[in-house]
């Protein structure tokens, strides 16, 4: 209960995720599982360690049942299987249990490789003008933004974020200064009138 209600006061969606599609909750939801998920398969590996244990010492101890040896090596290759596993997918981003195994933590070394070769695939691959111009086209933003702001909800956020906006420091700064520098320019034009009407009166000789 304390979970859900965790994920629910955090899940507020932000104004470009909300257009983009984002679920916040979704993705708490996502991260709650993959720990249950990881709490599980530490269980499963656990288990089949006490298995394969109980096995070996139900064999050393003078058992001779048959299915003990197969129950045994089933624990076994589980037991193998979750550390071969484990190890495989630390690998990639860091050496397992802190020890400089080598060839282990190749993410982390060869992440400018990596990127500039994934860079590369990118840009000729999915940025190209044609795809650009195909999924542009398919993408079809106004229509999805007109149907976005025809609900009330997101229209009316759009109008509070822009009135928020507009009343900001920065905006009040502008403000200000647009309208000191049209006082200053209805000023000068002001001063060069009078100007222009005194030079264009007749002067009187002595």
């Amino acid at each position: 209960m304390r979970t859900t209600s965790a994920v629910t006061r955090g899940a507020r969606a932000s104004l470009a995720e909300s257009f983009a599609g984002a679920d916040p909750q979704a993705d708490a939801e996502r991260r709650v599982a993959l720990r249950r998920m990881k709490v599980v398969a530490l269980s499963f590996l656990v288990g089949a360690t006490v298995v394969f244990l109980a096995c070996r010492w139900g064999q050393a101890h003078g058992a001779t049942a048959l299915w003990v040896g197969y129950v045994g090596a089933a624990a076994e290759a589980g037991m193998v299987g979750a550390l071969a596993d484990w190890f495989a997918v630390t690998a990639l981003f860091k050496h397992p249990l802190g020890i400089p195994i080598p060839h282990t933590a190749i993410i982390k070394r060869k992440k400018d490789q990596l990127g500039e070769g994934l860079g590369t695939f990118v840009r000729e691959n999915f940025l190209s003008q044609e795809v650009v111009e195909t999924k542009l086209r398919d993408a079809q933003v106004p229509s999805r933004l007109g149907k976005w702001l025809a609900e009330p909800t997101h229209a009316q956020r759009v109008a509070a974020e822009t009135a928020t906006a507009s009343a900001s420091p920065s905006s009040t700064w502008w403000s200000t200064r647009r309208r000191s520098t049209r006082t200053t320019s209805e000023t000068s034009r002001s001063s060069w009138r009078r100007a222009t009407r005194l030079a264009s009166w007749p002067r009187t000789t002595g």
